[in-house]
């Protein structure tokens, strides 16, 4: 989940950069492409890194199941709260602002441009169909991501 959240912010990044500043190069240039793929996955490896210390299998009358044992791992100076609202804050609540906020602004930049030239009507319906398709996407992505992440 986390690296798919991570791809999500990528994604929406190099989108804002194609749009926003379409003659400048792309924000996330194609050499850097293994860079931020190996660090996603990094990233969620690290922050997931704990559960290997803290899930042990625990006999339950005369059956083995794995259970979380946050303070046995850690101590109790450690709280698996603080880890979860860490998780949940870093890979719910800041991409989705991060994904708002970029949408929002490939959105708005879309229906503000100005187009150079003497436009005819089928270009401009073809014009105004794609931005319509970019809202519903834009709009489908991120709703599929919080709803994905509240159940």
């Amino acid at each position: 989940m986390i690296v798919s959240v991570q791809n999500l912010v990528l994604i929406a990044v190099d989108r804002f950069g194609a749009v926003v500043f379409p003659l400048r190069s792309p924000l996330i240039r194609s050499k850097l492409c293994p860079f931020f793929i190996s660090a996603t996955w990094i990233v969620a490896a690290a922050f997931i890194w704990p559960h290997l210390f803290t899930y042990q299998l625990i006999e339950y009358s005369g059956e083995i199941l794995c259970e979380m044992r946050w303070t046995k791992a850690f101590g109790e100076s450690s709280s698996v709260a603080d880890y979860i609202l860490a998780a949940t804050i870093l890979f719910t609540y800041i991409p989705v602002m991060v994904l708002v906020f970029l949408y929002s602004i490939i959105i708005i930049k879309l229906k503000t441009q100005a187009h150079p030239g003497e436009q005819s009507a089928n270009i401009q319906q073809q014009r105004n169909k794609r931005n319509r398709n970019v809202l519903h996407m834009s709009i489908a992505i991120v709703l599929v991501f919080v709803s994905l992440l509240t159940v």
